[in-house]
């Protein structure tokens, strides 16, 4: 090996532990390295902050990231950019931990997020932004872990989402909203999952349902309301399915149907019943479709011969 080859080898070896080298010498073995995925600018020489100033590549030639390596480590600030060179984020490291204030952009180069780390977990306030600039949520965090009231906002600006957050976990109360701002549903959680009563609310304010969640999936027996507040259906729920007996009932109060769900779908017996309260079918229902004989009733509660007939998965075959 030649004596120049060895000074080359020797001095690549500096520049990858962060010593400083003289500029011209440090321009020369970035070239003569030939990678072309790392390289040395002025910017850092001289520098009060410790460390060479590096920079990563795209293939392309590009700049990937930038910033200061102190004994091998990153240290101070760096910046990370897309392959089109629209900045990606800004931040500043201490001993290769994210420190302090770092913000996040999208590829059109809109900001995406911002907040604060310290030893490289987030803390404080964190905000999520809309690409149109408005904020989409903001959250509290501790150690890299949320805390307290986490808010989603729609573009208009009003909150569309609130959630109570404990070590990182969805707990207590929580709100969703409608687009217009109003109460879309309420409830609460247990780790991450929803618990007990929740209920849910139509645009115009009324009650549109409301039943009880176990670990995150409806339980138990649960009621549909009409707009002015009457039941319009009721009947359980086992592990997020409707199952078992359910009833529906006209606006007066008077039975619409009646009959089993079995894991979400119509199984089993049913009958339907007009605003009258009189029979105007009944039958079979398999996975949610008619299947075999149904009889159908004229509107005195007779028998329609003509429009009963068997049924064999929902189509009607005689």
């Amino acid at each position: 090996m030649s004596k120049w080859k060895n000074t080359w080898i020797g001095l690549l070896a500096l520049v990858g532990l962060g010593i400083g080298l003289p500029n011209a010498i440090a321009s020369k073995a970035l070239s003569a390295s030939g990678v072309g995925q790392e390289g040395v600018d002025s910017k850092g020489l001289g520098s009060a902050e410790p460390g060479t100033w590096t920079v990563f590549s795209y293939p392309s030639g590009g700049v990937a990231r930038e910033g200061r390596l102190y004994r091998g480590r990153r240290h101070g600030e760096w910046k990370s950019y897309y392959f089109d060179g629209t900045l990606a984020y800004q931040g500043s490291y201490l001993n290769y931990k994210q420190e302090g204030a770092w913000v996040f952009f999208n590829k059109d180069g809109s900001k995406r997020e911002q907040g604060r780390f310290s030893e490289g977990l987030r803390q404080g306030e964190w905000i999520e932004f809309f690409p149109s600039g408005e904020k989409m949520s903001v959250s509290q965090w501790k150690d890299g872990a949320q805390q307290g009231i986490r808010r989603h906002f729609a573009v208009a600006g009003h909150v569309s989402m609130e959630y109570t957050y404990l070590d990182g976990l969805r707990v207590g109360p929580a709100k969703q909203f409608n687009p217009t701002g109003k109460l879309q549903a309420s409830g609460n959680y247990v780790r991450n999952g929803k618990q007990g009563l929740w209920t849910y609310y139509r645009a115009t304010g009324t009650r549109k349902s409301f039943g009880n969640f176990d670990k995150g999936l409806e339980s138990g027996l649960w009621y549909f309301l009409y707009p002015e507040g009457e039941v319009e259906a009721q009947g359980p729920y086992v592990n997020g399915a409707q199952d078992g007996a359910w009833i529906g009932f006209h606006p007066d109060g008077k039975t619409r149907f009646e009959g089993p769900f079995k894991a979400g779908e119509p199984n089993g017996f049913w009958v339907h019943y007009g605003t009258n309260g009189l029979r105007k079918s009944c039958g079979q229902m398999k996975a949610g479709k008619r299947n075999g004989f149904w009889t159908e009733y004229d509107g005195f509660g007779r028998t329609d011969d003509q429009a009963s007939g068997h049924y064999d998965d929902g189509r009607k075959t005689e």
